[in-house]
């Protein structure tokens, strides 16, 4: 009787523990599969970087040229105001 009711217990503890094993995995799993989600999420926002940062740049060298004429553009105006007086 007594090897009977180990036998019986063991086989629930075993059986518990191959549904905990099953959940785990599952869980895992799950975990996994968001995991890669973040990483594509990261690399899709990285690319998005990378291009507001080239297009930053591009406006950044409009802006500067763009204020290099218009102060050139006052020098000159300046210059011939006061040298060249019609």
């Amino acid at each position: 009787m007594a090897t009977e009711n180990t036998d019986k217990l063991l086989t629930e503890i075993i059986s518990k523990i191959d549904n905990l094993n099953t959940e785990m995995k599952s869980e895992f799993k799950q975990i996994n599969t968001r995991f890669n989600e973040v990483e594509k999420s990261i690399v899709k926002i990285e690319e998005r970087v990378a291009g507001i940062d080239k297009r930053l740049s591009n406006e950044e060298t409009i802006s500067r040229t763009a204020l290099g004429a218009i102060a050139g553009g006052t020098v000159l105006a300046v210059a011939k105001y006061l040298f060249f007086p019609n």
